[in-house]
């Protein structure tokens, strides 16, 4: 399965490291923890064949899925060794691929490996880098990785409760949008009149985030954050529809875009069930 622009990727990392729905690759941060006790075990998945390059600071490695389930995101906890001789926890990064797109049906993309894109299944093994900033002494000799925390394409987790929790609240603002919308855009497929309907529902989106801004406080949050940019990413598959629907009548005669709406209806169910929520 492969990451598309309308992917979720979700959740705050400890306040510091934030996951942006819309992204492949969630956003790698800093985080100083200290020298606490050991995050919770995570049973279902192990880093392997780690391989730390120096010279672009980054650490290479294998997610490998040892459990019975599917996995669809992870956090890790990241380490460093430098000049001092002690290892240092500089922070985590990771990924939520819930709503990660599969390739276009004869792309380029769909000839690529499997392990490139997407979930994690059971027995099989995702190649994943990280950048290794801010550790102390720098630069960095040697660097490790640790999965703290993954979740389940059924919203159930191992690790770290507080990213679970987190993460899941920010899949569940996301489903929280998506369903809201998903009708509006499945009826394009349908229409006898792309432009005009892909038009209202353009329409009605700007109208949408401008109402939502004009609360400052909700702005703030982690919800608004999420809900904005889900629904920004629907505007731009609309101008897309928009663009098509200058020669075309209907989606009909669109394989890719067609394609993209349906693929679009999995994705928002998978984000639902992975929020573990009834929305």
């Amino acid at each position: 399965m492969q990451s598309s622009l309308l992917n979720s990727n979700l959740g705050l990392r400890i306040l510091r490291t934030v996951f942006v729905p819309g992204v492949s690759l969630l956003a790698s941060g800093a985080l100083a923890r200290g020298q606490e006790t050991p995050p919770p075990p995570v049973y279902s998945a192990v880093a392997e064949n780690q391989i730390f390059e120096s010279g672009p600071k980054i650490i290479y490695f294998d997610i490998v899925n040892v459990g019975r389930k599917t996995i669809t995101a992870y956090m890790a906890g990241l380490y460093c060794v430098a000049s001092d001789g002690v290892e240092h926890y500089i922070g985590g990064g990771g990924q939520d691929m819930i709503d990660a797109s599969d390739p276009f049906p004869g792309s380029i993309e769909a000839k690529k490996p499997a392990d490139v894109f997407g979930w994690i299944e059971p027995q099989s093994r995702k190649r994943i880098g990280h950048n290794i900033f801010g550790c102390p002494e720098d630069p960095a000799i040697r660097a490790r990785v640790v999965i703290e925390m993954v979740l389940f394409d059924d919203g159930s987790g191992e690790g770290v409760e507080l990213l679970q929790h987190q993460m899941l609240e920010t899949r569940k603002a996301r489903s929280r949008e998506l369903q809201r919308w998903i009708g509006r855009v499945s009826e394009l497929r349908q229409t006898a009149d792309l432009s005009t309907a892909a038009r209202r529902l353009y329409q009605d989106l700007v109208a949408a985030n401008h109402e939502s801004e004009q609360d400052p406080d909700a702005a703030a949050s982690n919800d608004f954050k999420t809900a904005s940019l889900t629904r920004r990413q629907l505007q731009n598959l609309t101008v897309e529809l928009l663009e098509y629907a200058k020669t075309h009548k209907s989606l009909d005669e669109v394989p890719y875009m067609l394609w993209r709406i349906k693929d679009l209806e999995k994705r928002a169910e998978h984000v639902k069930r992975g929020a573990a929520t009834n929305e």
